[in-house]
């Protein structure tokens, strides 16, 4: 009885701790919490309305600030907003003579000029807008920004233009609404701040103890029946600042001012939760009302509330943010930082409190360009030296009427014990304590698994493995939940020639350093690298006096009968030669020595194979980054690959087409190619106005490829319709059917009987009968090495055309299809299509995955382009056969696309495995998005390279102590935020993995991954639903993770 009392009372603990867990977990913001600010006034006024707030101020010794948000509601969409707000404290109405704004002195309320891009011929671009004033003195009110919501930039816009998506734009363009692009989305509450808020300074003679603000709307006619809605507070600074917070994933910009629902309360303080041995950063933002020096924030003791072990100081990290300049568009482009130009900035650079590196920029300025000083060795040695002196001062300038910001990266301890954890954040500038913030950490009562898929990261850098900073790099590399390192630079054998034996003498000391620091980060001992060119460059050089040129070079001059076929036509006259290339006679020399050199290549291979296996390591040869992107070098990738084979090694690559052409690559690795197939099929619909220029029979068949069972009509085609063309086509409307099944002649005929639209096939050789999907149908071969003709100006052959046309009367309109509606649906097999069928005037044309629909405006001269989809599509491929149905609606102006290619689609993710996604532009939301949420869908991948340019080192505009090169052997590295919020997304795949496990036991695993997919955003594989429909819907990623704990914690209190 004893016995199962204490069993009672064991199981009573368990409920009650998991449930104690779910009530704290209720007043959680994971992983950090921003404290909700109870002192916030709410209200709407109609046009000639005032309302009255009052506040209470107790201690306003270091100043007062008012802070107002507000807009003209709109039932959709947005507009130039108007002066219709007066604010009157205490009697007096406040304006620019007797309030400070903190947050912006003018707005960008109107849309850019259309101008020519001075960057790019023939590109057009949104130039920045002349800046509204604020105020206008003459009415005695405030400007207000007229919008259906909280997101600028609901207007149409491209996105791919440098200012339009800042300044709403004015481009032509289709974009999900609001037209919110990733740049934008990690600066969402500085741009909330500057076209929605007031953040007020207002001096001391103004308030008093009971204040009362009075709020009067006068709107203009063209608002007329609209209201305002207006939300209010105080925020008393402390010490001379303001200390607020946005999430992880969002930038904080220099010019940025607090909004009153994101400052820190004191007595809440800030709140973190994690699991033992996780990592989990906090970020907090000081704004400076006056300068302030030698400031820094560091953290005390965690110490248990149930008197368990503390975390100790050491468990954390402290950082300070650096804003600097962006690199290639990847930072802030905003209407308070256009001075900067379209690049914008980047206050993502995450640097260690004691250090204060050359050349960053704000909020240590150290003079020092690496692209324009490297060559005065006298500025760099002044500007370390500087580094250096200012690095014996603790702590960081801050300037007046900006923000900085600081990042605390705490690791909980291994064998940490579950409960809650207090602790306090200080800052303090000098020695003097600026502010204490409580911080509680609440540790979680499960184990965390890894994620379902193998995380690894893509890195340049070219010091050698065992310098400290690479060593520093690569256990963070194994901190952020990496698996391995697939590019893994500054690791090699060594080699010299032994003149005497006319042999090459290896040396593996790298990779015995590398298979150490491997080992101690605990990362797998594989990785990809460039194994061939090395020793074939060495054995050409040194053994046979011939020099090789590049992987270029070897394509076009040395083997280009290895080119893809879809490429021989391409003339390679046009190759302009490098100086240091062979010349044609040691062209000649070395393909002639050829044979021998590749014997002599792979017996070197061997050897340095056999040093490889003896120092553990796996190597996989890494012939050329993404060679999909250059044919040129197909030649090069499938000759080293084959010597690689051939001395036993496996064969790695980037973005290489794994079907397209014979390369030679063991390990296939996509990159949107393998996310395409799991992103749900759909019918694509975009709208359009005016007519079609052409309404006809189009010309088909000018590409390489097949072509089975053509139809068109003289109507649209319904959603049900389009989706069942591929089995059943329908018979309403058929103005012409061609089955392609006459098996010989040149005659095609319209089967559904009108002979106006019979069709003539020419191409000679190069159009075949062949197997189609039903019975016969057409293969065609275009472009093509022609008759033998050749064209005296360029020295090609002239191509020998090839199509099925319809006649001469049916091209030039004589004889039109008649109706308010188009459709045509065939069957095709085609690899890197040309184009498949197109109409004169381009009025429509498909090439393999998009249509391109041209119409004309009646009564103008205006043209309207529309591409759909707009989203990527999987590449076109010989080896399947996809049913397309593209249907135009004139009368309702809308245009429907839908392919059916499920083969094709399953083919990849059966057999791609492995996926590669480039974290360009350091965009933290986009890095966690990508590394957790979207790997969640890609259920059947199994490998994720992660490659972000926080890791490659020596961007141009940022120079690093020591040289700033990512060549040379002796830098400093800094992480930055993109980096840290690659691990937030993999430990978000760690959580989702744990709830998956957990109910995989109990509901099987289809339920199990059901149910893990619908806590997350976006059931749909898209950027509009998975990435910015969260945050439209005010869904951060904090919050998917806290609905994955509380589902965890249900199941672990129900199991007890």
């Amino acid at each position: 009885m004893k016995e199962q009392r204490c069993k009672v009372q064991v199981r009573t603990m368990l409920i009650c701790r998991y449930a104690l867990f779910l009530s704290l977990l209720a007043a959680v913001f994971l992983p950090c919490v921003i404290s909700a600010n109870t002192n916030i006034a709410k209200m709407t006024l109609r046009n000639g309305e005032k309302q009255t707030a009052t506040f209470t101020l107790d201690d306003t010794k270091d100043g007062t600030l008012l802070w107002v948000r507000g807009r003209i509601i709109l039932p959709q969409g947005e507009q130039e907003g108007d002066y219709s707000l007066e604010l009157t404290l205490n009697g007096t109405k406040l304006t620019t003579k007797n309030v400070q704004v903190l947050n912006k002195q003018a707005i960008y309320d109107r849309s850019g000029t259309v101008g020519d891009d001075p960057k790019r011929q023939g590109r057009k671009i949104i130039s920045p807008p002349s800046p509204l004033e604020i105020f206008n003195a003459e009415t005695g009110r405030w400007y207000l920004k007229a919008d259906s919501d909280e997101f600028p930039f609901n207007a149409a816009g491209n996105p791919g233009d440098p200012y339009t998506a800042i300044i709403g734009g004015a481009l032509p363009a289709k974009v999900p609404e609001p037209n919110l692009n990733h740049q934008l989305l990690q600066c969402l509450s500085a741009l909330r701040s500057h076209y929605y808020e007031y953040l007020f300074q207002i001096p001391n003679y103004l308030v008093k103890k009971q204040n009362t603000l009075t709020l009067d709307i006068n709107l203009p006619k063209r608002f007329d029946g609209r209201i305002v809605e207006v939300s209010l507070g105080a925020i008393i600074p402390s010490s001379g600042m303001v200390v607020y917070q946005r999430p992880g994933e969002e930038f904080v910009i220099l010019q940025q001012a607090p909004s009153l629902p994101d400052v820190i309360d004191d007595k809440d303080g800030i709140h973190m939760a994690a699991c033992a041995g996780e990592f989990e950063p906090t970020t907090l933002t000081l704004f400076a009302l006056n300068p302030l020096e030698n400031v820094t924030v560091s953290i005390d003791p965690l110490v248990s509330s149930a008197r368990g072990k503390s975390i100790p100081v050491s468990a954390a990290q402290c950082y300070y943010f650096a804003q600097r300049a962006a690199h290639q568009q990847s930072g802030a482009r905003l209407p308070f930082t256009l001075e900067i130009g379209p690049d914008g900035v980047a206050p993502d650079v995450l640097i260690r409190m004691a250090e204060k590196p050359v050349g960053i920029g704000n909020p240590v300025p150290i003079p020092y360009n690496w692209s324009t000083d490297r060559q005065d060795p006298k500025k760099l040695e002044n500007a370390i030296a500087t580094s250096r002196l200012l690095e014996q001062i603790p702590g960081i300038p801050v300037k007046g009427g900006t923000s900085q910001r600081f990042l605390v990266d705490l690791k909980i301890p291994e064998n940490q014990e579950p409960g809650t954890y207090t602790s306090t954040l200080v800052i303090k500038a000098g020695n003097k304590i600026l502010r204490k913030i409580p911080l509680t950490l609440i540790v979680y009562p499960f184990k965390l698994l890894e994620p379902r898929q193998k995380y690894w990261m893509y890195r340049m850098y070219y010091a050698p493995i065992s310098h400290p900073t690479s060593v520093q790099a690569v256990n963070m590399i194994a901190n952020m939940g990496m698996y391995g390192i697939c590019q893994l630079s500054g690791v090699g054998i060594s080699m010299t020639m032994d003149k005497k034996k006319g042999d090459f003498v290896l040396y593996d000391t790298q990779l015995q350093d590398a298979k150490k620091v491997l080992k101690d980060a605990n990362l797998a001992p594989c990785y990809a690298t460039d194994l061939v060119s090395v020793p074939f460059n060495l054995t050409c050089e040194q053994k046979y006096g011939i020099r090789p040129g590049s992987a270029q070079w070897f394509g076009y001059k040395l083997m280009p009968e290895l080119l893809d076929q879809d490429y021989r036509y391409v003339d390679i006259s046009k190759y302009k030669l490098n100086p240091r290339d062979p010349n044609d006679e040691q062209t000649a020399k070395l393909r002639e020595q050829l044979p021998q050199i590749k014997k002599d290549v792979v017996e070197l291979l061997k050897r340095m194979k056999s040093l490889y296996d003896k120092n553990g390591l796996e190597v996989w040869h890494f012939a050329y980054d993404e060679p999909d992107g250059t044919a040129w070098v197909h030649p090069w990738v499938k000759f080293s690959n084959e010597l690689a084979h051939e001395a036993g090694f496996k064969t790695w690559s980037t973005h290489n087409d794994p079907l397209g052409w014979p390369s030679g690559i063991d390990i296939s690795v996509a990159s949107w190619p393998a996310i395409v197939p799991y992103v749900p099929n759909q019918i694509y619909t975009e709208h359009f106005q005016g007519k079609m220029g052409y309404r006809g029979i189009p010309v088909m068949g000018q590409f390489k490829g097949r072509m089975d069972e053509i139809c068109i009509y003289n109507r649209s085609l319904t959603d049900e319709e389009i989706l069942n063309q591929h089995i059943k086509p329908s018979e309403k409307g058929l103005i012409a059917y061609y089955p392609l099944d006459e098996g010989k002649g040149t005659s095609i005929k319209n089967s559904a009987g009108n002979s106006a639209f019979d069709m003539i096939l020419t191409g000679g050789k190069y159009t075949r009968w062949v197997n189609g999907v039903k019975g016969k149908a057409l293969e065609f071969e275009y472009p093509n090495l022609g008759d033998g003709t050749i064209d005296t100006k360029t020295g090609k052959p002239v191509p020998t055309p090839v199509s099925i046309s319809p006649s001469n009367a049916v091209l030039k309109g004589e004889i039109q299809i008649p109706g308010d509606g188009w459709t045509i649906s065939f069957w095709y097999s085609g690899r890197k299509s040309a184009t498949v069928f197109e109409m004169p005037d381009n009025t429509l044309r498909f090439g393999g995955t998009k249509a391109d629909l041209r119409t004309t405006i009646p009564g103008t001269d205006t043209q309207q382009r529309i591409i759909i989809p707009a989203e990527r599509q999987l590449p076109s491929d010989d080896q399947f056969w996809n049913h397309v149905t593209i249907s135009i609606d004139e009368k309702q102006g809308i245009i429907k696309y839908y392919m059916k290619n499920d083969d094709q689609r399953d083919w990849y993710k059966k057999n791609i495995k492995w996926c590669y996604n480039q974290f360009r532009g350091f965009n933290p939301m986009f890095c966690r998005l990508f590394a957790g949420n979207l790997t969640w869908h890609l259920k059947d991948l199994e490998n994720m390279t992660v490659f972000v340019f926080d890791l490659n080192y020596g961007i141009t505009n940022l120079a690093w102590p020591e040289g700033g090169d990512r060549y040379c052997n002796s830098p400093r590295w800094y992480p930055e935020i993109g980096l840290l919020n690659v691990r937030e997304g993999v430990d978000d795949a760690r959580y989702a993995n744990t709830l998956y496990e957990l109910l995989k036991t109990r509901n099987g695993e289809q339920s199990a991954w059901n149910e893990v997919a619908q806590l997350y955003p976006g059931k749909e594989i898209t950027s509009e639903k998975v990435f910015i429909q969260p945050v439209i819907e005010s869904v951060s990623y904090n919050d998917i993770r806290k609905r994955l704990v509380t589902k965890i914690l249900e199941i672990l209190n129900q199991k007890e």
